[in-house]
């Protein structure tokens, strides 16, 4: 394992990140009818390839691989790494939820509603738990809005995508970290192999584990599944160093084919995300050398992935009431909300997403600030 940190983790980062919430446009879009899925398909998917899938995917690659180098050199306490990783990711997504729970008080007091919609009818124990432990949505996702009334009961306070699936099994992921560290480090490669078997066998039998077939329908979102593209992010950074630069030639011609054919390739849809994913990480890698060569605008790069996370808490929000604001314009100007329009939509809601997300850090600075300043008068 060679550098702390690679540049091309923070562009792969800012595709991810840009990806996502360029899916989640479009389909709030589509949800709100103000656009058909049919006439903006062609922006996100084709036969081979998906852009939130895709998206997603290098996400959990990049986060077992960041952790992986963070944590090589010194000592690692699993108690300090687990205290660590709750102050951020919780805390964050603790404000966020209270932001936007003050927020819908606001608009309900405004429009003459009943603020009493917004706190739940009853709160199982096993639902606070999960909503504590930020696995709720994922929850909700997982088992579905039947089960889910069934097991927990009223899913109030879920708002508005806050955290999504994704943060619920990226917590998993974090939590089974420490176990899959020490396996990593001591048998990379037999830890890879064992971990594509395990894949292998899930994927073969899915449909006939009861409990994902009658749940958890969708293996690509499910933590059992995805915690492969967790793994093979931390295994890629053991051996970053040791894989060859040709390697990327390969890799071009794989995602360009999965870009251009028109014919879907006879493989199951989560290998094929795992495959292109896998693609685009190693044409990163490769270049490397070149984003070393651009210090100035890789650190603006950098810049920006400091907001990732935060993009991701947020996102969903902005995306909601930017939209309304939108067909609301259109349709007091008499225009349909037509895909010229999209590019625009998208610039606006990355604007305000961007200036919620550095509102979001600042708030969170603050304690660090205040000990710094009273240790100075000390």
């Amino acid at each position: 394992m060679g550098k702390k940190h690679y540049r091309f983790m923070d562009l792969l980062r800012l595709f991810s990140m840009l990806a996502i919430v360029f899916y989640h446009m479009l389909i709030t879009l589509c949800n709100f009818g103000a656009r058909q899925a049919e006439s903006v398909r062609i922006f996100y998917e084709n036969a081979n390839a998906h852009i939130a899938t895709t998206g997603v995917g290098i996400f959990f690659m990049l986060s077992g691989a960041g952790l992986m180098l963070s944590t090589s050199k010194g000592d690692f306490h699993v108690l300090s790494f687990w205290k660590s990783r709750a102050v951020k990711i919780l805390v964050p997504y603790y404000l966020v939820n209270l932001f936007y729970l003050f927020f819908q008080f606001l608009v309900l007091m405004k429009e003459g509603g009943d603020p009493g919609l917004l706190w739940p009818k009853s709160l199982s124990v096993p639902r606070a738990v999960l909503m504590i432990l930020g696995v709720d949505t994922y929850a909700h996702f997982f088992l579905g809005a039947e089960n889910y009334a069934k097991v927990l009961g009223d899913s109030t306070w879920m708002f508005s995508g806050i955290g999504e699936w994704f943060l619920g099994c990226l917590i998993l992921m974090y939590l089974v970290f420490p176990l899959l560290r020490i396996a990593v480090k001591k048998k990379p490669h037999l830890t890879i192999v064992i971990s594509t078997v395990y894949l292998a066998v899930m994927l073969f039998f899915y449909e006939k584990i009861f409990a994902f077939s009658a749940v958890a329908e969708f293996p690509y979102v499910n933590f059992f599944v995805k915690v492969y593209d967790f793994i093979l992010g931390m295994y890629l950074a053991t051996v970053s160093d040791k894989i060859p630069k040709w390697s990327a030639i390969p890799s071009a011609v794989v995602t360009v084919a999965f870009l251009i054919s028109p014919i879907a390739f006879p493989l199951n849809y989560t290998v094929l995300i795992l495959i292109l994913n896998l693609s685009i990480y190693l044409i990163a890698l490769a270049a490397e050398p070149l984003f070393e060569k651009i210090p100035r605008v890789m650190n603006g790069v950098s810049f920006l992935c400091r907001y990732s996370y935060y993009f991701f808490l947020i996102h969903h929000v902005v995306i909601i009431h930017t939209t309304i604001n939108w067909i609301k314009r259109c349709n007091e100007k008499g225009i349909p909300l037509s895909n010229s329009y999209i590019p625009v939509i998208f610039a606006e809601e990355m604007l305000i997403t961007a200036l919620f997300s550095a509102g979001l850090a600042y708030l969170l600075s603050l304690p660090k600030k205040f000990k710094e300043k009273n240790k100075k008068k000390c």
